[in-house]
């Protein structure tokens, strides 16, 4: 794992907001904001290369890669019957 840490931020009924924490050059905490304000933060796998969300509305799950952000896969709640 690289050291970078998850916070979801809940909003209550309006949304949530996921950041994800980098250590910049100078060891100072940076914080970015992923592109999308309406996904709850679920868990992140032991290695540390993915994490998975649901959607604020809970119509998805969808699992992410850490490094690029890339979604290889998201399954729609109705999968689940």
């Amino acid at each position: 794992m690289d050291g970078s840490v998850y916070l979801d931020i809940g909003e209550g009924q309006d949304n949530s907001v996921v950041l994800l924490d980098t250590a910049g050059a100078d060891s100072k905490l940076e914080f970015v904001t992923h592109s999308w304000s309406d996904r709850c933060l679920i868990d992140r796998a032991p290695s540390g290369q993915q994490f998975m969300t649901v959607d604020h509305g809970q119509a998805d799950v969808t699992f992410h890669d850490h490094l690029n952000r890339d979604v290889p896969f998201t399954l729609p709640v109705e999968a689940f019957g």
